[in-house]
């Protein structure tokens, strides 16, 4: 008879294997056998399973697995906005001289897409006293466009 079987090593963590009866020996020291673990939301814990809430992403981790969006995408969104094209323009031009405002300028001309959370769109939205909410609204809403 084919069965699972579950294990903890103290550097690769849980593990399950098919199979006969094997020995925790065999997968390395300190290895253990456990019970199967019932779902992902659990740990070991003084030897039993410990259910464990999901932790809620934060506000920047949700910001980070924001898909990118096109230069036509966030032009138009900036435009329905209220936000116009010579506002970003003034924006980055009032930047201080340096490398930081070079790359500016080049990704705002040159770029074909743009990531939720690349330096000159935080730069430029501050310098737009946008807050990283209306920027989240704005970025769901380009998704669509």
């Amino acid at each position: 008879m084919i069965r699972e079987f579950g294990f903890i090593h103290p550097e690769r963590g849980y593990f399950q294997v098919v199979g006969g009866m094997p020995d925790a020996a065999d997968y390395g020291e300190g290895t253990i056998a456990t019970p199967l673990r019932p779902s992902v939301n659990h740990i070991w814990q003084n030897n039993s399973w410990v259910h464990v809430a999901p932790s809620k992403p934060t506000p920047e981790e949700l910001r980070a697995r924001m898909p990118p969006i096109t230069k036509r995408q966030l032009r138009l969104t900036l435009v329905r906005n209220g936000i116009s094209l010579a506002q970003v323009e003034q924006s980055i031009a009032a930047m201080p001289e340096g490398l930081e405002k070079q790359e500016a300028e080049i990704e705002w001309q040159d770029a074909s897409q743009f990531n939720r959370l690349h330096l000159t769109l935080l730069l430029v939205a501050t310098a737009l006293s946008l807050t990283p909410e209306q920027v989240d609204a704005m970025w769901e809403a380009a998704l669509i466009v």
